[in-house]
């Protein structure tokens, strides 16, 4: 027998019984994955020459799966590697029980530093070039995992609480864990589409409850990771700062100016036009925030997220221009946008005006420049997020600065919501202009 599978009977004959749980548990899920796999790929051929690995691993994954929030084989990968990671850093020579609770309540706090991503996650998904919904994605998971290390650590406090009372000492990690318990049901996926703003703030709120408690916590056992949760308090604090930053930047201002913005509502959908200045600029599907403090207590603890439909030069005025109109097309729904869209069907003219701070651009969109046929598959409003797309690589094919020779958008629409076409015929019709 080789030595390493020496090594490996050895310490599974002297192995606890928790890590016998764990390993048994790792090898079920692998054969899972592998004969889900092998369901999923069995009616292809074997001919690896033309495997694309990046499909693969962009491939949406089994339901099941989906459920449980892996979307690609990518990101199950990727929480496959962090699970075995946690297994291995906590298990890994430890003699006693004790020693795991030790190692857990540290991890955990190890894991709370990515998680302080400040008030918003634009900068940085932006800053990290990722997606927001894999940025998303990301921070949730590592949030379960800095909660299992929680109530792994928070074990001992069952030891401990039959031989004192339920005093202070023990009160406030308790508080921190229910708190952190607390925020895993507005991570599911049903409550973000019904209530985003609501699970959002409610994060926010049991997020800093539980930072204050375990801080408190962590004095008060005089433990050296205090000053990792602080410096992870501190790197939110950045993170907040460089988002006013990146805004001023762009904008041309060292603080952060309020634009007027024209609101206007027709046929179920909210039209935005906010002045920019001149020198402001969004790259084809690119996304901005909107803060608006003076619509509201509810408006000022929210930063929704629009994608930016078109940026245009307006011609008003003698002399040349000072602004640019920045258009935003969306869809009411419960919240700030649809107390904007009530607000303006009952106003003259259905339109409104009101002070807003534009808070991006962000993101990073892909190059279709490189290839020749692009296909664009659009349903009902998505049609505006590919209009910015459409007329880049229509203005660069006619100057030859790429290699796009042909477009297709398929696009499809309601009926019941086909009506608000002829009134966006204008934007279009210059977009078909392009085309011809």
């Amino acid at each position: 027998m080789s030595r390493p599978v020496s090594k490996f009977a050895e310490w599974l004959a002297r192995a606890s019984i928790q890590d016998t749980f764990g390993l048994c548990g790792l090898l079920a899920l692998v054969c899972w994955i592998c004969c889900s796999l092998g369901r999923r790929f069995r009616h292809l051929p074997l001919r690896l020459q033309q495997v694309s690995w990046r499909s693969f691993f962009q491939a949406p994954t089994p339901g099941v799966l989906q459920w449980l929030d892996i979307p690609t084989y990518l990101q199950g990968g990727v929480l496959t590697a962090l699970v075995i990671a946690n297994t291995i850093v906590i298990s890994l020579h430890a003699q006693t029980w004790a020693d795991v609770q030790r190692r857990a309540g540290c991890l955990a706090v190890t894991h709370l530093v990515p998680l302080c991503s400040g008030l918003s996650f634009s900068l940085p998904a932006h800053v990290y070039y990722v997606e927001r919904d894999t940025f998303y994605w990301a921070h949730r998971w590592l949030g379960r995992i800095c909660v299992l290390h929680c109530l792994l650590h928070g074990s001992v406090l069952g030891a401990n609480a039959r031989n004192t009372s339920l005093g202070a000492p023990l009160a406030i990690p308790l508080l921190a864990g229910c708190s952190l318990v607390s925020i895993l049901p507005w991570t599911l996926a049903a409550i973000l589409r019904r209530w985003p703003q609501l699970g959002l703030k409610v994060h926010y709120m049991l997020a800093s409850i539980a930072t204050g408690a375990l801080f408190y916590h962590l004095i008060d056992r005089v433990s050296s990771y205090r000053w990792v949760l602080l410096g992870g308090i501190c790197a939110g604090c950045a993170w907040s700062a460089g988002t006013c930053l990146h805004t001023m930047w762009f904008h041309g201002s060292w603080r952060i100016t309020s634009r007027r913005a024209l609101a206007r509502s027709f046929n179920q959908f909210l039209w935005l036009d906010i002045a920019v200045p001149m020198g402001w600029e969004a790259q084809p599907g690119q996304y901005v925030q909107l803060w608006m403090p003076r619509s509201g207590v509810r408006s000022f603890l929210q930063l929704p997220s629009f994608y930016v439909a078109s940026v245009d030069t307006v011609h008003n005025a003698p002399g040349p221009p000072t602004t640019r109109t920045l258009r935003i097309v969306t869809r009411p729904r419960p919240g700030v946008t649809g107390r904007i869209a009530q607000a303006a069907d009952h106003a003259t003219y259905s339109t409104i005006h009101f002070p807003v701070c534009v808070l991006g651009p962000y993101g990073h969109p892909p190059n279709l420049g490189q290839y020749g046929t692009i296909v664009f598959v659009l349903e009902d409003i998505g049609l505006f997020r590919a209009l910015p797309f459409i007329r880049h690589l229509v203005q660069e094919s006619r100057s030859r600065r790429n290699t796009v020779r042909r477009l297709e958008v398929l696009w499809q629409v309601r009926l019941k919501h086909f009506s608000w076409f002829p009134n966006s015929s204008r934007m279009l019709c210059a977009v078909m202009c392009l085309l011809e």
